[in-house]
C-alpha cells in the first residue's frame, strides 16, 4: 500500500493537470480558509488547522509542488514547533551537536556546543529539502488537495468574508485568508506595493555533495568578502552553502569551484567530489523582506506567515524555523470549534504574540550575515569571533531561552 506521502507527491507533482482542473479541497466544513503558497511554511500552516479540524484549500502559483533543492538546517526552536504540530523529521534528519568557525584555511576560530541549550531538550537537524516536504505532506490529511498553477488576481474583503479571485477566473469566499507565498508575496505587494524585498548584499550558491568527508560539525569558514558553510547529513551527504558579499548587484559570477578555490580546511576535498559529480549548485541573490509585517491595512481577516511575512537572512537558520513557530502559534490560538468571527480578533493576538520575537530573530540574523560577510567589517571579526565565540550559538542561546 502506498505511503500518504506517495499518494500527494503522485498527486502533487506528476498530475499537475489533474489538479488545476479540479476543484479544491472537497472536505465539507463550515470554516472556509484558503492557504496561498504550499512551501514548508504553507504546509505547516495547513497541518495547524487539520490539528483543529479545519481542512483549508491551498494554492501554488508553480506547476508543481518543488522537492528538488538544497539542504535545510532546523535549529532546536524549529524541531521543537515542529513536533508541537505534530511533524516528524526525526527518521530523516541528523542531529546536529555542535558548531564551529573556521578561517578560510580552516584555522579554528571558536566552537560551542548546541544539543543543550533549548529549555525542552530539543535538538537541531539537519536534512534534505525533499526529506522536510516528505514529511510535511505525509503528515497532512490523505484528501487534502493543492491546487497548483495558480495565483490570487485579486482580493478584497466584503461582509465578514474575503473575496478572492483566482488567476483561472473562478471566485470563491473565505472566512480567512493566509499568505505563505515567500518574500515576493503576491498578497502583500498587492496591498503595500512600496514594501519591496531588499537585497542583502549576498550572492549564494547551494548544493547537496555526496562525499566520503568525515565532517564532525557544521563548519563556518569566513574569508575577505566571503564564506563558505559545510553542514554534515545523513548518508555522507554535505549541504554546501557559499556567498560573496556585493555592495551593488552582480549576476556576473563564477562556478561555486571558481571563487572559493583559495579556501582551504575541507573545501578542496569538496571541489574534488563536486567537480567529480558535476554538482548542480542552486545560485540566487538573497533578500530579506522589506521589514515584518503580518497584517494588511484594510484587511482583518488576512494574516501574512514565513516568509511573506519576515523573510530574513541566513545566519541562524531561522527562516523556515520562523514558519515553523508562525504554524504552532496559529494552532496553540486556534479553538477546536472556530467560528468566522472569531477570525479578526484571532489574527490581532497572533500579531500580539509573534511580533517581537520575530523582529529579533529578523534584526539578529540580518545583522549577523552582513557582519560576518562584509570586508569593511573584517579587521575585528576573526578575533571578535575567538573571544566572543560563534556568532551564531550566541544567538540561538538568547533565542532558545524561551519558547514562542
Amino acid at each position: 500500500m502506498p505511503s500518504k506521502y506517495a499518494i500527494t507527491f503522485f498527486l502533487g507533482f506528476f498530475v499537475c493537470s489533474f489538479l488545476q482542473a479540479s476543484d479544491f479541497n472537497g472536505l465539507e466544513q463550515s470554516l472556509k480558509v484558503l492557504i496561498v503558497g504550499a512551501g514548508p511554511a504553507g504546509l505547516s500552516v495547513a497541518k495547524a488547522l487539520q490539528n483543529r479540524g479545519v481542512y483549508p484549500d491551498i494554492i501554488e502559483k508553480q506547476a508543481c509542488i518543488i522537492f528538488d533543492g538544497a539542504g535545510f538546517a532546523v535549529p532546536a526552536n524549529g524541531s521543537w514547533a515542529l513536533e508541537k504540530l505534530g511533524i516528524d523529521i526525526t527518521e530523516k534528519a541528523l542531529v546536529i551537536s555542535q558548531m564551529q568557525f573556521t578561517d578560510d584555511q580552516g584555522s579554528l576560530l571558536a566552537k560551542d556546543r548546541v544539543d543543550t541549550i533549548h529549555p525542552d531538550g530539543a535538538q537541531f537537524y539537519s536534512l534534505t529539502r525533499n526529506e522536510l516536504m516528505d514529511s510535511l505532506l505525509a503528515s497532512l490529511h490523505k484528501d487534502t488537495h493543492i491546487q497548483t498553477s495558480t495565483t490570487i488576481t485579486h482580493f478584497s474583503e466584503e461582509n465578514d468574508q474575503v473575496k478572492v479571485v483566482f488567476s483561472d477566473g473562478r471566485i470563491k469566499y473565505y472566512d480567512f485568508v493566509i499568505g505563505c507565498d515567500g518574500v515576493r508575496s503576491t498578497l502583500r505587494s498587492k496591498v503595500h506595493p512600496e514594501e519591496l524585498p531588499e537585497f542583502l548584499g549576498l550572492f549564494v550558491w547551494r548544493a547537496i555533495v555526496n562525499t566520503t568527508l568525515d565532517l564532525a560539525m557544521p563548519t563556518y569558514m569566513v574569508g575577505a568578502d566571503r564564506g563558505v558553510l559545510l553542514y554534515p547529513m545523513l548518508n555522507n551527504k554535505i549541504y554546501v552553502y557559499g556567498h560573496i558579499f556585493q555592495k551593488v548587484k552582480d549576476s556576473d559570477m563564477g562556478s561555486f569551484s571558481k571563487e572559493f578555490s583559495s579556501f582551504g580546511g575541507d573545501v578542496p576535498e569538496v571541489i574534488d567530489a563536486i567537480e567529480s559529480e558535476q554538482t548542480k549548485f542552486h545560485h540566487c541573490h538573497l533578500y530579506k523582506s522589506h521589514s515584518v509585517r503580518f497584517t494588511l491595512d484594510g484587511f482583518t481577516r488576512v494574516l501574512l506567515m514565513g516568509d511573506a511575512s519576515h523573510a530574513c537572512g541566513p545566519m541562524l537558520q531561522n527562516g523556515a524555523a520562523q514558519s515553523f513557530e508562525d504554524a504552532y502559534v496559529l494552532q496553540d490560538l486556534l479553538s477546536d470549534k472556530l467560528t468566522k468571527e472569531e477570525i479578526p480578533p484571532l489574527i490581532e493576538a497572533f500579531k500580539k504574540r509573534r511580533l517581537s520575537r520575530v523582529e529579533k530573530v529578523y534584526m539578529m540574523s540580518n545583522a549577523k550575515i552582513q557582519a560576518i560577510s562584509d570586508p569593511m567589517q573584517i579587521a575585528g571579526r576573526n578575533e571578535a569571533i575567538r573571544r566572543e565565540g560563534p556568532p551564531n550559538v550566541n544567538a540561538f542561546k538568547i533565542l532558545m531561552q524561551g519558547n514562542p
